[in-house]
């Protein structure tokens, strides 16, 4: 370490002071006529490994279906759970309101010819053919793309709730991954689909009602049929009853659907993240148009959308391997229904590092304070995520300081040249070694769009515990995203020097 003079102090403090103001605590001391002194030092953090067995998929910004398997996490089957959501109350199929059709001459007789059920990938257009068709990039599919299985489509008889009793109907009903009432209420089976998903524009004619031809593109989705009689009997033959009024008469006339996949042995797993609040039923139908000259069959179409109440059910498959749980040897992370790592600092069990760091540092100011996890590289796993998330285990706002101040100097991106994620706490330990903050338990997991403030919780469960903690939204629908990084206590010696550590970098003043 080397000393430095007055002058040249001053000069470096105020240029840190002014240019890192958010990071940089002086602690109040006047920093006059004293000797400074530069330093750096690792103190310990400790890693334990955790396993999430359930966790709350409602209302999340997109749904997952499909199967996704990997050597070293094991597999999980994703299926989706939905209302149905009226887009027009009230409706009238063909030209006459049903109240009129009342005799042979006005009876319009609709009859469904075709329903679709459609799921939009999420896509951007990259590029467009002379022809006019529409060349699309997709992000959202992970795993074999060309990949044959059957995607299953049934009723659900069962009423979901919008409100949960155990909160004295005050909050929103949470629906978890693992919902068991799912099976013993599952109807009859709407559709079925056994070809490979189409990951190109559909494009095709239509006839509408005024029998103009009209083309119609449609971006990359899931599109497949379901059963004509069904939609007959509890859409059009309703016309003009009460179940159209609203959405909670229409919820309670038809409850929902249950989405499911099937892969045999030979398929190749695929995992699909769908754009599932601008999911849509799609009925094409004819009726009787009465005209002057007599009567012809018109085209005519009614949509309406999935939506109120929407969650995933998660099904895992543990891998040939289990991954040791509590262990410090390695941090497997991956997103869904995952695995996270608890992260102590300073000490494992008792606070007598922390109580002899604090009068160790009484002199020091803190210049940055960061956390590195480097990626152990003998691990073949296929979808890294740029991005993780380091968070505290309790509080009315969980998220550390320094990500509220500014989430980018926080990271937790990937360093992809040294394979390792960073952390900077220089705010969160000044908290605990200077103004007595409470040194909490923080948690690592996956969550690719954790860079803002605006991060929704949700509730899950930690395998072996039935306290319920808060994980990100983010974080859940992460499923296809994973990593292995070394731990705190590695058995492999090669690592040792990639252990966690809290790194301070600091300057220590004295009179």
């Amino acid at each position: 370490m080397k000393k430095i003079n007055f002058i040249t102090s001053f000069i470096f403090l105020f240029f840190i002071i002014g240019c890192e103001k958010e990071y940089n605590t002086l602690g109040g001391e006047s920093l006059l006529f004293q000797s400074f002194t530069e330093g750096y030092t690792k103190v310990p953090v400790f890693s334990f490994q955790e396993k999430i067995s359930r966790v709350e998929t409602s209302n999340l910004p997109l749904l997952q279906l499909g199967k996704y398997s990997n050597e070293t996490f094991g597999s999980v089957d994703a299926s989706i759970v939905s209302q149905f959501s009226l887009t027009i109350p009230k409706p009238r199929f063909g030209e006459i309101i049903h109240s009129e059709e009342m005799t042979d001459t006005t009876m319009e007789n609709e009859v469904i010819k075709k329903v679709y059920l459609e799921i939009p990938f999420f896509s951007n257009i990259t590029s467009t053919e002379d022809d006019g068709e529409n060349i699309y990039k997709i992000d959202s599919l992970f795993g074999q793309r060309n990949s044959k299985f059957k995607i299953k489509v049934y009723e659900l008889d069962y009423n979901l709730r919008n409100l949960d009793p155990n909160d004295n109907f005050e909050s929103n009903q949470p629906y978890y991954s693992n919902e068991d009432f799912v099976n013993t209420h599952i109807g009859d089976l709407l559709g079925e689909s056994s070809e490979s998903i189409e990951i190109y524009e559909t494009a095709f004619d239509q006839i509408d009602s005024s029998k103009d031809t009209i083309p119609i593109r449609l971006s990359p989705r899931i599109r497949m049929t379901l059963d004509n009689d069904f939609f007959q009997k509890n859409i059009l033959d309703k016309e003009g009853e009460t179940v159209f009024d609203n959405n909670d008469e229409f919820r309670k006339h038809l409850k929902g659907l249950y989405i499911k996949t099937e892969f045999s042995e030979e398929d190749k797993p695929l995992l699909m993240l769908l754009d599932f609040y601008n999911a849509v039923i799609k009925i094409e139908y004819e009726y009787t148009k009465f005209l002057d000259e007599g009567t012809e069959q018109r085209n005519g179409f009614y949509n309406f959308g999935l939506g109120g109440i929407s969650f995933n059910l998660f099904n895992t498959t543990e891998p040939t391997s289990a991954i040791p749980l509590n262990s410090s040897d390695k941090i497997y992370l991956k997103g869904g229904l995952g695995y996270s790592s608890k992260i102590k600092l300073f000490d494992a069990l008792s606070g007598s590092y922390l109580d002899s760091l604090k009068q160790k540092t009484s002199n020091w100011i803190i210049q940055e304070a960061s956390l590195k996890f480097h990626i152990d590289t003998t691990f073949n796993v296929a979808n890294i995520p740029q991005k993780i998330y380091l968070y505290k285990t309790s509080g009315s706002d969980n998220k550390i300081i320094d990500f509220s101040i500014n989430s980018a100097i926080f990271s937790g991106f990937l360093d992809s040249d040294n394979n390792y994620y960073k952390f900077r706490l220089t705010e969160h330990l000044t908290n605990i070694l200077k103004r007595d903050s409470t040194n909490v338990d923080l948690r690592l997991l996956v969550n690719t769009s954790a860079l803002s403030n605006n991060i929704v919780n949700k509730s899950a469960y930690i395998e072996g515990s039935t306290s319920e903690i808060t994980v990100p939204a983010g974080s859940i629908i992460n499923s296809p995203f994973e990593s292995v990084l070394v731990g705190s206590n590695p058995t492999d010696s090669n690592l040792l020097d990639k252990k966690i550590e809290l790194e301070i970098f600091y300057v220590n003043y004295s009179n």
